[in-house]
Order: C-alpha cells, then structure tokens, then sequence
C-alpha cells in the first residue's frame, strides 16, 4: 500500500510541476509538433531509461531498460491506445493531455539467487516473464520537445509462476524532431 500512495504521491506532484511551468502558456499558439521517437527516464518501478515511438495519433510503443548491477535487469516493451483530445480541444492545455493505455511484456532477469522481484515462492529462479497492462497519460509541451507522463502498469508473471504486480512512475522523454 505504500507503494501506491508514494506513486499516486509522485505523479500528483509531476502533474502540479507540469501544471506550474504551463502557466501562462494556455492561450499561446502551439509551435511545430515535437516529434515521433523520444528518450529519457522514468523514476518509480521500474526506474530506468525509457523510449516511445509515436506510430500516429492512435497508437505508440515504448519500451525500457531498468537495472540494478548487483541484482537484476528488467526490459519492457508496450503497445498504447491513445486517446489524443480527450479532455476536450478548447483549453489549450487539456488539449495537450493524451491518455493511453496499452499491454506489453516484461523480462527479468537475476543474477542473485537470493533476489526475488515477484514472489518469495520462486527465491531460487533467476528468471520471470510477465504481461504488463499500462495506464497513464502524458502531457506535451508545446515548446519544447519534451513529453512528461505518469503511468500504473498492473501485471501478471506468468513465468515461473503465477503471481500478480502492480508497477508505475513518472518520467520525462526528450522527442527528436
């Protein structure tokens, strides 16, 4: 349950971070787009580096790489749905808050036998694959080409067992243009 409260903590603050640095800026006219392939960090779990390609204006994949060299390392790739406009289009900064949601797979592998990511039943297995389901939106500022986003990502590991997770953070990508 802390995890959950410091996450919903996290992303209250991102959002009021990103809405303290848009003031202002509602009734400026938004320059070119920013573009399709972006890079940067998320922080959370996972905590890592984080990538996103803009398919169009209904579709995306991101994918990250998190890692702790005395434990393990954890790749993730999704597919998104987004849902570009829906707070409506006549606030500008509304407009510019895209939920998604998306399912993906996530990898673990461990070079502890004593780690355990998912559950204490499996200590001695230095592998785990799971489905990620995640939801979140993203805001993109219309100057710069950044996008600022906040997810939840509940999960299964379906390798070596069964057992249930819940993942999420913030993070910060750069978009190239």
């Amino acid at each position: 349950m802390l995890v959950v409260r410091n996450l919903l903590f996290s992303a209250l603050a991102a959002l009021t971070l990103a809405t303290v640095l848009y003031s202002g800026e509602a009734k400026a006219a938004v320059s070119e787009p920013s573009g399709k392939f972006g890079v940067g960090l998320i922080l959370g779990e996972p905590t890592g580096v984080t990538v996103k390609y803009d398919m169009n204006n209904v579709s995306a994949i991101d994918g990250g790489l998190s890692f702790r060299f005395d434990r393990y390392i954890m790749a993730y790739g999704d597919y998104h749905f987004k849902f570009d406009g829906a707070f409506g289009r006549d606030v500008n900064f509304f407009n510019q808050l895209t939920p998604y949601i998306g399912v993906g797979a996530v990898i673990l592998v461990s070079n502890d036998s004593d780690y355990h990511y998912f559950d204490d039943k499996w200590r001695d297995d230095d592998f785990a694959l799971g489905i990620r389901v995640p939801v979140g939106i993203e805001w993109r500022t219309p100057r710069i080409p950044l996008g600022v986003f906040a997810e939840i990502v509940p999960g299964i590991a379906i390798v070596p067992g069964t057992d249930g997770f819940v993942q999420g953070g913030i993070g910060v990508r750069y978009f190239f243009r």
